[in-house]
């Protein structure tokens, strides 16, 4: 009777201690210097155009809240992906709420009867109430095992990011699960492996040809001075002898390959994915030539108020 009276004392710290555990070593690794959550979820009894829409449709709800867009979609290659940037919450009381702004990438590739999803490219901005500044962190130096875990136990300030993002993965996987129709688990989401490599980066059909009293550049190789100044220059959009003045939005990444983001106004020149074209960037109020121009081709675009954002592959970048 007492061992009865003692495992029922026991239960609830037994089952904590099981809860926590998802938490813990191994939970969160890094695959090429960076942390991914992954998830392959699949259902035999639909055809892959069935999943791509119903994960299409599960995507454009979820990430229609402020802060958030679907950005590229292509049935044709069965992918998507959407960027997210929204709170989550640690505690909340009558008298305080302790929360960060996270912003991240979330991508969904379909093949056959199968999607692999994948959250990355993880940031967080924290309002820390001793501070006026806040505190900006990114996944690869807050939550993994080496920063969030001491003596097999979560640290206070950043093992709270990492439950909180884990949870938050597990969410975001449940929720296609639910599309796809498959039961809702609770089934923790996983940090790729160390042994995956890295996604392949499709190559060009062709080196980018070299231009007249410019340099040749890759993205990787622009210096970060040459990209601050973008969002101080003035950008216009080139295409077929036709231009259109476009806000420059900055860089990025999706599926292995490097992209350019600029705002173009409703009603204003038109664009097909596919389409070539190219921005040029000169300084306010100067009658010199352009001292940049980026090639791209148009892989997606999303809705964002009276303007649509536009992304293209870089196929190349000169600099006067």
């Amino acid at each position: 009777m007492k061992n009865v009276f003692l495992f029922l004392l026991l239960f609830p710290f037994w089952l904590q201690a099981q809860d926590e555990e998802k938490y813990l070593q191994g939970a969160v690794s890094l695959t090429d210097g960076q942390v991914v959550f992954q998830k392959e979820l699949t259902n035999n009894a639909l055809s892959s155009q069935q999943i791509f829409l119903a994960v299409r449709d599960w995507m454009k709800e979820r990430f229609s809240r402020e802060g958030c867009h679907l950005v590229y979609e292509n049935e044709a290659k069965g992918e998507l992906a959407a960027i997210g940037e929204e709170y989550i919450v640690f505690s909340r009381t009558a008298l305080a709420l302790d929360r960060a702004r996270m912003r991240y990438q979330f991508t969904a590739v379909i093949d056959g009867h199968s999607c692999d999803v994948q959250l990355k490219n993880i940031r967080y901005r924290y309002d820390v109430p001793y501070q006026r500044e806040p505190e900006e962190y990114e996944a690869e130096e807050w939550i993994t095992d080496e920063h969030a875990i001491y003596k097999g136990k979560l640290n206070r300030i950043s093992g709270k990011f990492r439950r909180k993002t884990i949870d938050f993965a597990d969410s975001l996987f449940i929720g296609v699960s639910g599309a796809m129709g498959l039961a809702q688990t609770s089934a923790p989401a996983t940090a790729l492996p160390q042994q995956v490599p890295p996604e392949p980066v499709a190559p060009s059909a062709q080196e980018p040809a070299p231009r007249e009293g410019y340099q040749t550049f890759t993205l990787a190789k622009l210096p970060e001075i040459m990209k601050s100044m973008l969002s101080e220059s003035s950008c216009v959009l080139e295409k077929d002898g036709q231009e259109q003045a476009v806000t420059w939005k900055g860089f990025g990444s999706m599926f292995g390959k490097d992209l350019a983001s600029f705002a173009l106004e409703k009603g204003s020149l038109s664009l097909k994915d596919g389409d070539t074209f190219t921005l040029s960037f000169s300084q306010p109020d100067s009658k010199a030539d352009n001292w940049l121009l980026i090639e791209c081709r148009k892989s997606g675009e999303t809705a964002d108020g009276d303007s649509t954002v536009v992304m293209g592959e870089i196929l190349g970048i000169w600099v006067k």
